[in-house]
């Protein structure tokens, strides 16, 4: 079965549930998830998500040589280093380093799937590698696959709902026999209908246009590009720290 959580109010209860036998997949296209893979592509060695910026610090402090990335309400916040804008994570600003995010939805969404079988976090950027790790994995998980859209603040967000259309579709291509639930078909239809243009349909959804209100046009074109990069990032538990690392 391939399901879709939709909304901020449905991750709060994932922390409850019995994710042992499911694998997740976090979206957060605009900008988190974006943002982790485009970093992980450029080389840093690992992202520990935070579940709020005091956490972010602490977590840092006891990690030398980190950096602190992240947003509250779209802007960098006050002493960290970088932001939340995809193309600001490049290569000399992030290989080889540790980076420490705390974001307002995101890395939100991670924590509360930590528990799950396997724990993935995708962007339209590495959508296809997500599909082909996930198909690989879900024979053998007894729930399946639970797609997490982060969302905007307290509410839905249209980009995560296009990106867990696409994943949807991906996997469903690779095991056809798969089950979708109502939400995987709903999220599976809107991305049919929006898949052409789809920075433009980014553009078109509440995030979308408050960034651009913020002369974010540059994050949102990055974030809709299909396939840049093939790999997947995975949170892994390594030395008592949970952090996503490139598989």
């Amino acid at each position: 079965m391939i399901d879709v959580i939709l909304t901020p109010t449905e991750i709060r209860t994932l922390p409850d549930r019995d994710l042992s036998g499911s694998v997740c997949v976090i979206f957060d296209v605009l900008r988190a998830t974006s943002s982790m893979v485009t970093a992980l592509a450029n080389g840093a060695s690992r992202i520990v998500p935070a579940d709020s910026v005091e956490h972010a610090r602490t977590l840092a402090a006891g990690l030398p040589g980190s950096l602190l990335a992240g947003e509250k309400n779209r802007v960098r916040i006050p002493g960290f280093d970088l932001a939340n804008s995809p193309p600001a994570f490049t290569a000399p600003a992030v290989a080889g380093r540790t980076i420490v995010m705390a974001t307002t939805n995101g890395t939100r969404a991670i924590h509360a799937a930590k528990k799950a079988k396997a724990v993935y976090v995708a962007s339209f950027l590495n959508v296809s590698a997500t599909a082909r790790a996930v198909a690989a994995l879900l024979p053998g998980c007894g729930h399946g696959l639970k797609i997490v859209c982060a969302g905007t603040v307290a509410d839905f967000s249209w980009e995560d709902c296009l990106a867990a259309g696409c994943l949807v579709e991906l996997v469903q291509k690779r095991l056809p026999g798969v089950e979708l639930s109502d939400a995987a078909m709903a999220a599976f239809s809107a991305y049919h209908l929006n898949r052409r243009g789809l920075t433009r349909s980014l553009k078109a959804g509440a995030n979308g246009r408050a960034l651009m209100k913020l002369g974010l046009e540059r994050d949102i074109s990055w974030c809709g590009r299909m396939d840049c990069f093939g790999l997947t990032g995975r949170l892994r538990c390594r030395q008592g720290v949970a952090a996503i690392v490139r598989e």
